[in-house]
């Protein structure tokens, strides 16, 4: 997580397409017979240098209205992630463990200001060390916190969550989703058109073409 997020649920203007072009290469999540969706939000995750502040061990699951809660987070390092600027730390094994509620933690200058219930070990914590355009698979269950940034550098990540389509989102007011691959499950979400790149609209980017129709 980050000080500055822009969200890409519904990207506008001339960036709407380069925004979404990541969410449909799907290899990495795994070949699925349903069809995989992007759920919620796609985030921008940033740490100003020197002022970036920590994210609290949390677990992901514990925000998002998604029943059940079967999600896949991919965590693209745009810079180079490491514990001087704050990289991911996280909690071996915790993705075995039930959704713990949250805290309020209004004494700790943090991201969310919110901290997990679970009795966390940090003995146990390993930082997950990235090179730009590394990606780091996530499961909603995990246990994972970040430092502040007490670097000269940025840490920027991009965020990008699938569930497959019998995966329900609970909140009415949520973003509706779109539908990357396979078929629709009756009466589970509604889809939203993918967007498409129009030349007298839209800065030119690599693969543009491929967003035209």
């Amino acid at each position: 997580a980050c000080d500055a997020i822009d969200v890409l649920a519904a990207p506008a203007g001339e960036h709407r397409e380069r925004g979404h072009a990541p969410c449909e290469s799907l290899t990495i999540v795994g070949e699925t017979p349903e069809r995989l969706l992007q759920p919620l939000a796609t985030h921008y995750l940033c740490k100003p240098p020197r002022t970036g502040r920590p994210v609290l061990w949390h677990q992901d699951g514990a925000f998002w209205p998604l029943e059940p809660m079967e999600v896949t987070t991919l965590w693209l390092a745009i810079t180079d992630s490491d514990p001087e600027n704050g990289c991911l730390r996280v909690i071996p094994g915790t993705h075995t463990e039930e959704l713990a509620g949250m805290q309020e933690r209004d004494d700790v200058d943090s991201v969310l200001r919110r901290e997990t219930d679970y009795q966390v070990d940090e003995s146990q914590a390993v930082d997950l060390e990235l090179r730009a355009g590394d990606v780091s698979v996530h499961h909603p269950n995990i246990l994972h916190s970040s430092e502040a940034n007490t670097s000269d550098r940025w840490r920027r990540a991009l965020t990008i969550r699938y569930i497959p389509t019998s995966t329900r989102i609970t909140d009415p007011d949520a973003a509706s989703p779109f539908l990357l691959r396979g078929d629709a499950v009756d009466g589970v979400n509604q889809y939203r058109e993918l967007p498409r790149f129009r030349e007298d609209e839209h800065m030119a980017f690599a693969g543009a073409e491929s967003w035209r129709h």
